[in-house]
């Protein structure tokens, strides 16, 4: 990892490292801290005053150090509860300053990278008869009960065990507490922060799950089609509605709606075990940096963030906002509208009356979308919610069918360029 050798991480470390142990010499008591403003930090080095000196060299530090390690492994206030326990254990045994530095460093960048298994209740799967397991990349949906053996067996003496039940449920045992949770679960692999785990497993299932619908063709069961809301992937699903609604005639009450769900059959466990499957559910669970993968990765999970959305202006930004990761280049001088319609077109069809008139029908549906954003104004119709829908997601599965995700982002725009001049758009990958 680059922070591990950045000159300027290292130096903040040892600024504040300095100050940290000037500090610890001066072996103030609590009582002579009180009236300090920023408080103070307690540990094996003794009392130690927030000093403006010290937070400033602390800020500055936890600042470059969030920069470098990233969103998923940053956690702000994480990092400084981090940085100030690796200070207090250094400093108290007399450690010279560029070690106490170092030894902070590492300690932020190890917390930053641990690896963590995520099980949360899968609350939008059904699976069928003699169907046991499906895994999309580095999330897996799997019977509840099926992974605690699964993790008894490499784990034993886990003090915390997770059991299939009815509910979401707390029992603490004699030698092990036990986590009830419905009966299938989700299973994710992820590289975080502690603080950032949840929603980084969260954005991964948000990924999986758009990936999976895309690929599949033929649902069973209630799916979610265009234009409904979809139920969340781990929280309970809203049945009936606590609200009523009157009139000056009659009052609805309690109206409800058998939540949607994605029926996991054995064809979409055999879809998913396929080579193509697997190798892009790979490439798109850990993109590589600049890659088409990366952007139809940031796209998927918000298409997922748009159909579970209420609200249809809120689904009409999500939606635009995964068609904009797919389509928009980073050259800020190009005619940002103009692009991504024609760009569109072009992986919508090959003939070109079509394209042009595709064309000026996403430029009409991206006013909506400036008025939204600009202006603030909601005055969203349901059709052109569901029409962004549409769009994005035929535009997604045409990539994922087609496209070699590993190629550079730039070189499949520039081919999505050269055909909006009224060439097919035929990218050469291996099927």
């Amino acid at each position: 990892m680059k922070a591990k050798s950045d000159k300027e991480l290292k130096a903040l470390a040892k600024a504040y490292a300095t100050i940290f142990a000037g500090l610890a010499a001066e072996k103030k008591k609590p009582s002579e801290i009180a009236g300090g403003l920023l408080g103070m930090s307690f540990g094996p080095a003794g009392f130690i005053e927030y000093t403006p000196e010290l937070q400033k060299a602390l800020s500055e530090f936890v600042q470059r150090a969030a920069k470098l390690i990233g969103p998923a492994g940053t956690h702000e206030k994480a990092i400084s509860q981090i940085a100030a326990k690796a200070a207090h254990t250094l400093v108290a045994v007399d450690a010279p300053i560029d070690e106490v530095a170092s030894g902070i460093v590492e300690a932020v960048i190890k917390a930053g990278s641990t690896s963590f298994v995520f099980v949360a209740p899968n609350r939008l799967m059904h699976f069928t008869k003699g169907v046991a397991e499906v895994r999309i990349g580095n999330v897996r949906a799997m019977f509840t009960d099926a992974f605690a053996e699964e993790r008894a067996k490499t784990n034993p003496d886990d003090a915390i065990a997770a059991k299939g039940g009815s509910e979401f449920k707390l029992v603490v045992a004699e030698q092990k507490t036990w986590i009830l949770m419905d009966s299938l679960c989700w299973v994710v692999e992820v590289d975080a922060a502690k603080e950032n785990v949840d929603e980084e497993a969260a954005w991964l299932i948000d990924v999986a799950i758009s990936f999976l619908r895309l690929h599949h063709t033929k649902w069973e069961g209630l799916f979610p089609s265009v234009g409904e809301c979809e139920p969340h992937p781990i929280h309970p699903p809203i049945v009936h509605k606590e609200s009523v609604k009157f009139t000056e005639e009659n009052a609805l009450a309690a109206e409800s709606r058998k939540p949607a769900w994605y029926e996991i059959t054995e064809a979409v466990v055999d879809l998913s075990k396929g080579a193509a499957f697997m190798k892009k559910a790979a490439l798109v669970s850990a993109p590589p940096a600049k890659s088409l993968a990366e952007r139809v990765s940031q796209g998927l999970g918000w298409l997922t963030r748009g159909r579970r959305a209420t609200d249809r202006a809120e689904r009409l930004l999500f939606f635009f906002t995964a068609i904009e990761a797919l389509l928009s280049r980073e050259d800020k001088t190009a005619p940002v509208v103009q692009t991504i319609a024609r760009h569109a077109a072009v992986l919508w069809t090959d003939n070109n009356e079509t394209r042009k008139e595709l064309s000026a029908r996403i430029r009409k549906l991206y006013e909506t979308r400036s008025a939204l954003v600009h202006t603030g104004n909601r005055a969203v119709l349901w059709s052109a919610s569901n029409n962004a829908q549409i769009l994005a997601e035929a535009l997604y599965f045409r990539v994922m069918k087609e496209a070699d995700l590993a190629t550079s982002f730039e070189t499949f725009c520039s081919e999505l360029s050269a055909c909006s001049f009224g060439l097919p758009w035929k990218p050469k990958v291996e099927h």
